[in-house]
């Protein structure tokens, strides 16, 4: 799962600023960084290619309190970016965003509910084939089979969706007081889904 946020503002056109999100869920999801950038890479050739000039993108190095971005706005290149991307996620998930819980989150957040239920949904294909390793990586004990059972895939799934809805609450923290609106697109494999709503989570 390749995953971008997309936050638009402006008042008489619409414009979009997206802002890949492999840094939140890379280390769920086993996505490298090699295949993040260019991944993303070829996104950027695409807007370009199209004139596509209402879409910018940002890295979420840009938007950590280190503040990259002030002072170095070029893109990186692909060795670049490998250097910097383990660097960049672990700031990002070092952030301490208090007791978070994703149960009580979409208990009460009806945006929030909708995400995760996409993020299972997506889960499902994504995992698919690789949840032994994943479990592996996950509780820390190899699976005892390759075909997990349908009650061990299923919290999996689960867990997993839930370290992505707190690792979601983290990119929050870096809103800017503008931005009118937050919709995480995943396109597992050959699809694309569109997940609306902004967490609204309290940054410690």
């Amino acid at each position: 799962m390749e995953s971008y946020t997309v936050v638009s503002s402006g008042s008489a056109f619409l414009l979009l600023t997206a802002s890949n999100d492999h840094d939140k869920f890379a280390e769920l999801l086993g996505v490298t960084d090699c295949a993040a950038f260019r991944y993303n890479a070829e996104l950027r050739r695409m807007a370009s290619l199209f004139r596509l000039r209402h879409i910018s993108f940002v890295r979420v190095r840009d938007l950590l309190p280190s503040g990259h971005g002030s002072d170095d706005l070029h893109d990186l290149n692909e060795d670049e970016h490998l250097v910097n991307a383990p660097i960049t996620r672990e700031e990002f998930l070092s952030t301490d965003i208090g007791n978070y819980n994703a149960e009580a989150h979409v208990k009460f957040d009806e945006d929030a509910l909708r995400k995760y239920r996409g993020y299972l949904r997506s889960l499902k294909l994504d995992l698919e084939g690789r949840e032994a390793q994943m479990w592996q990586k996950f509780s820390g004990h190899e699976a005892r089979q390759t075909n997990l059972s349908r009650k061990t895939r299923d919290k999996l799934v689960s867990a997993t969706a839930d370290r992505m809805m707190e690792n979601g609450a983290v990119r929050t923290c870096f809103q800017s007081p503008t931005d009118l609106q937050m919709m995480t697109v995943n396109p597992p494999r050959n699809s694309l889904r569109s997940l609306s709503g902004p967490s609204r989570t309290r940054c410690a």
